[in-house]
């Protein structure tokens, strides 16, 4: 005699996919609505990267920060980077996770600074996070 094995209902599955779009368009909503000002995204890059050494910076088009010519940027040394460039690496960091709703919830998960300075700010993501992580 077969195995049954129960599947996840229509409505289970909708749910998933529910709990993780309202995620992708709360973190939409942070980057458009510019939740963050400047001093929180610099917090959350010192925070991110104050043990690096070196970074490699993000436009805030979320690409490698390129030079007039258009070659790659070498990553440049934390103490050295001033408080434009952290502003526009963490946009750039935002934005690149508004693209690529497949890593989503990866990629957020290891951004903990940015995360802390979010709930800080009022914005707790954790328990959207967790409901698709339990989800999976």
């Amino acid at each position: 005699m077969e195995e049954f094995i129960p599947q996840p209902s229509i409505q289970e599955g909708r749910n998933s996919s529910d709990t993780y779009n309202r995620l992708l368009e709360q973190i939409r909503e942070i980057y458009g609505n510019f939740v963050l000002d400047s001093g929180d995204m610099e917090t959350a890059f010192n925070e991110k990267y104050k043990d690096a050494g070196t970074v490699q910076l993000l436009n805030e088009e979320g690409e490698a920060l390129k030079d007039k010519v258009g070659n790659r940027v070498s990553p440049i040394e934390f103490s050295e980077i001033g408080g434009h460039s952290k502003q526009a690496h963490m946009r750039g960091l935002l934005y690149k996770l508004t693209l690529n709703p497949v890593g989503l919830l990866d990629n957020l998960s290891k951004e903990r600074a940015l995360l802390r300075v979010l709930k800080v700010n009022g914005v707790d993501l954790g328990p959207l996070i967790n409901a698709c992580q339990k989800e999976d």
